[in-house]
Parts: structure tokens; C-alpha cells; sequence
């Protein structure tokens, strides 16, 4: 264990040594540079109301598994049911609620 602590510091020691001696390819971070490298926002994942029996079967589905994996009495599961209560509310008042079949 020795030996190998010895070479992977001097292997270390040689790459960090490498680096700080390359000073080509370095760029100057300036605020021209720094802002040319942003792209425009997208949106990941929107929810729309359309989703409501979706997102239902999905919480559903955590909240017997968090009760599957911690026992039904578990304060784990009774918070996470909890949290499938709070957000069986929010999802509604969020986005409005549309029955349909999943997928």
C-alpha cells in the first residue's frame, strides 16, 4: 500500500506539473468570453393539465413504495404520503386538472 501511495503522488505531482506548464490553449476569462458561452434557456419538462391521472398513478405508485420499503407505519412512509397528499393539492391549483387515460 506503500509503494502505491508513493507512485500515485508522484503521479499527481508530474501531471500537475505538466498543466501549469502549458500556457497554450489558456483563454483570459473575460466578460466578452464569459457571455458568449451562455445559450438561450429551454424548458425541460412542463406539466400541463392533460397530466393530472399521470402524475396521480406516479404518486400513487411512490407513496405504496416508500410503504412497501419502510413498512406501512414507518415515519418515512407517513411523510411520504403526506407529501403525495400535499401534492395531490398543488398539481391542480398549479396547472389545472384534465381527465384522460394514461399515455
Amino acid at each position: 500500500v506503500g509503494v502505491a501511495v508513493w507512485v500515485g503522488a508522484a503521479l499527481g505531482a508530474l501531471a500537475c506539473a505538466t498543466l501549469v506548464s502549458r500556457k497554450q490553449g489558456r483563454r483570459r476569462a473575460t466578460k466578452e468570453w464569459y457571455h458568449s458561452t451562455t445559450t438561450t434557456p429551454s424548458v425541460k419538462m412542463v406539466y400541463n393539465a392533460a397530466d393530472a391521472v399521470d402524475y396521480t398513478t406516479m404518486l400513487g405508485l411512490t407513496g405504496a413504495v416508500a410503504s412497501l420499503c419502510f413498512g406501512a407505519t414507518h415515519t418515512l412512509a407517513t411523510l411520504a404520503w403526506l407529501s403525495v397528499g400535499w401534492l395531490l393539492i398543488a398539481f391542480p391549483l398549479r396547472h389545472g386538472c384534465t381527465l384522460r387515460w394514461p399515455l
